[in-house]
């Protein structure tokens, strides 16, 4: 398929993902890539306001019938992540509710989450299961992926999704999860910090001291000097940091750095 659509068909998820989302009459809710509109049409009977942003022209037509049934839709054939979508809820809160395919998840969650919009006030997306894992990870094992999220907002595992529940089928199954209590990181500048974070984890299986190291262009000493100086063992790996490690680490690295 042209853009990896895999269509949710199981009607019993459905309340699953409008309980996650916690939705009621006075919500405003933009779905990503509605599809077929099984998602879409059981938003417009819980959302006081739904927005669906489709890239996909051939989905349309069915669309635009669910927009006639339902006055409170709203259907835009656009990509998201191009798409300037935060216009159509700015000065007022929303949430976004989706079904998401797995090779552009980190593309929309980048998109979801970044400084200068206004934020939901949550999200809940269906995703693949194993990139559930990545954001919702055990302990000591985040990812790039994991810490843009929870610098934003507090992930939750909601439930697992057999590959069944969709057509065509996955190869892995999916996962619900919601992200709430969303808010701008306090942060000076978050294209630095997230600069930081990606150099921390440029190689996995290298030690922080290494990855800052060459990322940075400095040589190990200094950079052994500014670990120690946040408070961090230089021979641990970036997956170990929590969020207020990132954050000393950062305000550390822009002292010891700045030209």
């Amino acid at each position: 398929m042209r853009f990896s659509q895999n269509f949710l068909i199981d009607e019993t998820v459905l309340p699953k993902i409008i309980e996650a989302a916690n939705l009621s009459s006075h919500d405003t809710v933009i779905e990503i890539g509605p599809g077929k509109g099984i998602l879409t049409e059981k938003l417009c009977q819980t959302a006081g306001r739904v927005i669906g942003i489709e890239i996909d022209q051939t989905l349309m037509p069915g669309l635009l019938i669910l927009q006639n049934k339902y006055p409170q839709l709203e259907v835009y054939n656009a990509d998201f992540n191009t798409f300037n979508w935060s216009e159509l809820v700015k000065g007022q809160s929303y949430k976004i509710v989706a079904n998401i395919p797995y090779h552009i998840t980190g593309m929309i969650i980048r998109q979801i989450f970044r400084p200068g919009i206004e934020l939901p006030t949550q999200v809940v997306l269906m995703v693949q299961e194993a990139v559930a894992q990545k954001i919702i990870p055990k302990e000591k094992d985040h990812s790039v992926l994991s810490n843009l999220v929870r610098l934003f907002g507090q992930p939750r595992y909601v439930a697992k999704v057999d590959k069944t529940a969709f057509s065509p089928a996955p190869r892995v199954d999916s996962a619900i999860i919601s992200i709430a209590n969303i808010q701008t990181p306090k942060i000076d500048n978050f294209d630095k910090f997230f600069r930081l974070i990606k150099i921390g984890f440029a190689s996995r299986r290298k030690t922080l001291l290494n990855n800052l190291s060459a990322g940075f262009k400095i040589d190990k000493k200094t950079t052994e000097n500014i670990l120690k100086q946040a408070g961090i063992e230089p021979q641990r790996r970036a997956q170990t940091l929590s969020p207020g490690e990132w954050e000393r680490l950062y305000y550390t690295v822009e002292s010891k750095l700045q030209k």
